[in-house]
């Protein structure tokens, strides 16, 4: 006995289906977890009330916690970017 041809076509839908919901779980999933992700940004700003001064900023702005955050610096910081003098600055002149 040959199966009906609806029989076929019910198989084949679920087959379907069955791809279209593993596919939109993992969307789903992908979408979750963009949201609840750390995103951690470093940034250097000048201090305002300190013109001498740059700040390090290191900053969270996704939603989870960020945990053990390492950073490396594509170019080393600028030690002598001021012309300050090491001695000027511990004698307050």
């Amino acid at each position: 006995m040959e199966p009906h041809w609806t029989t076929i076509g019910i198989f084949w839908a679920s087959v379907v289906l069955a791809l279209i919901t593993v596919k939109a779980t993992i969307i789903n999933w992908l979408i979750f977890r963009a949201q609840i992700d750390p995103q951690v940004i470093v940034y250097a700003k000048h201090d305002e009330a300190r013109p001498s001064i740059m700040l390090l900023v290191i900053k969270n702005v996704g939603k989870g916690l960020a945990r053990n955050v390492h950073f490396e610096l594509s170019k080393p910081l600028p030690h002598r970017a001021f012309s300050i003098e090491l001695k000027s600055v511990i004698e307050g002149t």
